[in-house]
């Protein structure tokens, strides 16, 4: 329920994808529309599942799964297409870590492409690029206390053209949990090149 939490998916409308899929977490929030003997559903995927072997092949939740498939358990042949997230309202960025030199966090609610391909934090005047870390959570290391220090998260989607500003106002240790909300979101739709991505697998 963390991943479903963080990534705002409402229902269990989620499913774990292959390591391939997966990238490290670059696909961490990705829609999909998965077709299968019964029907389709759209889900997001919010983990890898190291246990899945084809790129396409999907480990759903068993509402999703039980719609594409009819059944409540097997393997069955399915085809998928990424899709645009829909979601409703602004994005949302929410403290992991909050420490004086270390801040990790993770931005929910992405609409489109449902991913963050970068984050860039300014503390004060000084703009700083945050190191993707698990999952779809980023991270910054510093060498000097940020306490009482301004922040201003920059985040970007893959296409390198759309980002949202998120204020997070004056910093303090033990902010971890406190969410801030982002000016808007990004479009519902997705860059051309990705549009096109689909395929056959295996739904689990």
């Amino acid at each position: 329920r963390y991943q479903r939490r963080v990534h705002g998916f409402n229902r269990d409308d989620v499913a774990g994808v292959s390591v391939a899929m997966y990238a490290n977490g670059a696909n961490c929030g990705a829609c999909f529309h998965v077709c299968g003997p019964k029907g389709c559903a759209t889900v997001g995927a919010i983990d890898r599942n190291d246990g899945i072997r084809g790129m396409w092949d999907f480990n759903a939740y068993l509402a999703p799964f039980t719609a594409i498939t009819g059944s409540k358990a097997d393997n069955y042949p399915i085809t998928t297409t990424r899709v645009p997230c829909e979601v409703k309202g602004n994005l949302f960025l929410r403290f992991l870590d909050a420490q004086s030199y270390y801040i990790r966090v993770v931005v929910t609610n992405v609409a489109g492409l449902g991913t963050v391909s970068a984050i860039n934090v300014q503390v004060n005047t000084r703009v700083l690029s945050m190191t993707p870390s698990q999952g779809a959570a980023f991270g910054l290391s510093l060498n000097y206390p940020i306490a009482g220090k301004h922040l201003r998260f920059r985040v970007f989607q893959a296409d390198g053209w759309n980002s949202v500003l998120i204020d997070a106002g004056n910093f303090s240790p033990g902010m971890i949990g406190k969410a801030f909300e982002g000016e808007a979101n990004f479009p519902t739709t997705l860059p051309p090149a990705i549009v096109d991505q689909g395929s056959s697998g295996q739904g689990h």
